[in-house]
């Protein structure tokens, strides 16, 4: 048996929400999906902010390619610093009318209010790139 030859497949969705949830049919629902997101703090904590964490999901799906891909996933500060990588997700397409979800549950360490990239790259080359603006404001 020959090996298909290998074609690139595009990401169909990138999204970032809350959480996700697969139904019993199989379908995915993506909950409360966002670009921007305001902490809040009390007024009472001293300046410089600790640190702050924010848990969310990163959803992608692609499709149109065959072969077998890995994505992974960067997430850089404001000030272009690496701030999070997830591990490499290995996914096999066997026509270029399947489709693969990933779904990556991210908790962020925030210490700064401004724009956040997440990058998805596909076998090692950068595909897509979201920004997630954070503000933080005082309660």
């Amino acid at each position: 048996m020959t090996e298909l030859p290998s074609l690139k497949p595009f990401l169909q969705i990138a999204a970032l929400c809350e959480r996700a949830e697969q139904g019993e049919g199989g379908d995915y629902t993506l909950h409360h999906i966002f670009d921007t997101t305001a902490l809040r703090v009390p007024r009472t904590l001293p300046d410089p902010l600790p640190p702050l964490t924010y848990a969310f999901t990163l959803a992608t799906c692609w499709t149109g390619g065959v072969g077998h891909f890995q994505e992974r996933v960067q997430m850089y500060d404001p000030d272009s610093a690496l701030l999070w990588e997830g591990k490499e997700a290995a996914f096999w397409l066997s026509s270029k009318s399947a489709r693969h979800s990933n779904f990556r549950r991210i908790k962020a360490t925030i210490n700064d209010a401004g724009r956040y990239a997440i990058r998805i790259l596909l076998s090692g080359q950068m595909e897509a790139e979201l920004i997630w603006t954070v503000d933080i404001q005082r309660v």
